[in-house]
């Protein structure tokens, strides 16, 4: 088949569909390029005309997306599939004179990278990880941490708990006795470090966030001692932060000036493992009051999850892929533990607004340095997760498997890849929190389609 792929697609398409055994051209390898008019386009595409048989293109594109193909006959005409835009010469053969396909949104390149999906290096996850912990991870005595950086430092405490939660990931995975032991070395290096009684840190997200991996611990090793740690701060957050003003919800500091979603939900999450792993029901009524709360105030039915509503009233209407990722990983495990599908409908509508509107041609936003540098790995996780316990697999393993392979595309020669997904991944010192992004993508989305 023949394809001309349009300017406001990346080549990286192209790359895809040629792969796939299609001749392809994009408009980068025109003479002038992405500047080459429509009409030139259309004459390029007329010197050559596009047949393949209908079948093909019923059976590879159009069935599984609900089109009902055209009746036969000899009419040009302009066919909407999707977002796609195709002009069809009907006969026995469907003949496409303008590039087979020319794509105008992000909806149309999902359809084509679902269709054109292909299985992950099955060697990557363990190739980063190995990578990963080669440079940053430092172990001594039965204790360990992660540096700030390849040239030393330690990592934050925030940053520290969601490297502990890349290690479960890996756990989950592999389910190395060696892996295993990395998770009890990590929480002994963070509780050496930080402490029992994580409440003279001041922002209520970050225990969460340490909640979250030790309550994931105790699930992953048997080890009561983890459940103690998140039972007890998670008791005292609940206690200092959770109130009535603004309708109910966590504030995201003790300052009380606001109430985010960056706590909100990770907050619903490590209340849901808490009611499983203490068997208190308890912890289910607070996920469900967290969870109707961070819905109420700060979603929408387009499934955006706004960051902050202040304490006079004020919505920030800024979406992140990590809020995005723990609204949905909120849902999932509420779903899972009351029965009640609308926490899924819920679920879905956050996924489909993410790959829809927060991801660039394809691919999850390039964050740069700071928090946001791993906030796609959040939501990776617990996106993974959703599908892995709905089943909705099918629908969105091309998006998932396109950023994993993406991860593992821009290594630089020491398998260590960054979380910029668009480019590659630069020499010289790189941040540990940084690179932890395409570990956990590859950790959590699987080599192959789940069937």
């Amino acid at each position: 088949m023949k394809f001309i792929v349009d300017a406001q697609l990346p080549r990286r398409l192209a790359r895809a569909l040629a792969e796939a055994g299609h001749d392809v051209t994009h408009t980068l390898d025109l003479p002038l390029q992405n500047l080459t008019p429509d009409r030139v386009v259309s004459t390029q595409a007329a010197k050559a005309p596009f047949d393949f048989h209908w079948q093909h293109l019923k059976r590879s594109f159009i069935q599984p997306h609900g089109y009902k193909p055209p009746r036969p006959g000899n009419c040009i005409g302009k066919t909407r599939f999707r977002r796609a835009e195709f002009l069809c010469h009907h006969n026995s053969r469907l003949r496409i004179p303008f590039a087979c396909m020319k794509i105008q949104c992000a909806i149309a390149f999902f359809i084509l990278t679902s269709a054109l999906s292909r299985a992950i290096d099955p060697r990557a996850a363990d190739i980063v990880f190995d990578a990963y912990n080669s440079h940053f991870y430092v172990s001594s005595q039965g204790q360990g941490y992660y540096k700030e950086d390849t040239d030393g430092g330690r990592s934050p405490f925030w940053v520290s708990a969601e490297q502990i939660e890349m290690i479960e990931d890996a756990y989950e995975r592999n389910h190395s006795p060696a892996t295993r032991r990395m998770i009890q070395q990590a929480i002994a290096g963070f509780v050496n470090h930080h402490g029992a009684d994580w409440t003279t840190n001041k922002y209520n997200d970050d225990i969460m966030w340490m909640t979250i991996a030790c309550a994931r611990a105790c699930q992953d090793t048997g080890d009561k001692t983890y459940r103690a740690l998140a039972k007890h701060n998670f008791d005292a957050v609940y206690a200092r932060g959770c109130d009535d003003t603004l309708g109910g919800g966590l504030y995201w500091t003790t300052d009380d000036q606001s109430k985010n979603a960056c706590v909100n939900g990770p907050a619903a999450i490590a209340a849901c493992l808490l009611c499983e792993i203490c068997s208190d029901k308890s912890y289910l009524a607070k996920a469900q009051s967290l969870y109707a709360w961070e819905r109420s105030a700060l979603f929408t039915t387009s499934g955006s999850v706004h960051d902050n509503i202040n304490i006079s009233g004020h919505v920030s209407r800024k979406a992140f892929t990590y809020n995005e990722g723990t609204f949905i990983g909120a849902a999932d495990l509420l779903w899972k533990l009351s029965g009640n599908t609308n926490y899924l409908a819920n679920a879905l509508l956050a996924a489909d607004f993410t790959r829809r509107v927060l991801s660039w041609d394809g691919r999850l936003p390039p964050y740069g340095s700071g928090d946001a540098a791993g906030f796609n790995g959040i939501f990776m996780r617990w996106m993974a997760r959703f599908l892995n316990d709905s089943g909705h697999w099918p629908q969105f393993y091309g998006w998932m498997s396109l950023n994993a392979d993406a991860a593992w595309g821009v290594r630089r020669a020491d398998d260590l890849s960054w979380q910029d997904w668009t480019m590659p991944t630069p020499p010289g010192t790189l941040v540990s929190w940084n690179c932890s992004d395409s570990v956990v993508v590859l950790q959590v989305v699987p080599s192959e389609e789940p069937r």
